[in-house]
């Protein structure tokens, strides 16, 4: 597999086909088991100082990396940012254009889903940061 089968695997799937585990702050992809994600420990409470996080009501955000594994292996890192009182990860967007790809998006979706019920605001928060999708 390569790495870009193996992202598009993540974007390309739902929420619904993860568990996620609080304790361990891990995704486990329930149709291939040998793909999983784990949440980055030492970038926590690492603050993230761009102008955009100050578009919400809590201006201060924080470094969000998740870890992608394969059969145990780490592959890869998604850096977000935490917004508004840690309610909402957003991929970090390209600075001058304030643009993800429908790549970052859709993992993005995938990301929040431990803060559920925001899931169906990632919509709103990605528009408040000023961001558009390409």
């Amino acid at each position: 597999m390569t790495l870009n089968e193996y992202l598009s695997i993540i974007a390309d799937s739902n929420v619904e086909d993860w568990i996620y585990d609080d304790n361990r702050q891990s995704y486990l992809y329930k149709l291939d088991i040998s793909i999983m994600m784990y949440v980055k420990y030492d970038e926590e409470d690492k603050e993230f100082p761009e102008e955009w996080v100050k578009n919400f009501p809590s201006e201060t955000a924080y470094v969000h990396v998740v870890e992608f594994h394969y059969n145990g292996s780490r592959i890869d890192d998604f850096y977000t940012a935490i917004v508004d009182g840690c309610r909402m990860c957003i991929p970090y967007p390209k600075f001058q254009q304030m643009t993800i790809t429908q790549q970052q998006y859709r993992i993005g979706r995938i990301i929040n889903i431990p803060y559920c019920g925001a899931c169906d605001r990632y919509d709103e928060y990605i528009k408040t940061a000023g961001i558009t999708v390409n």
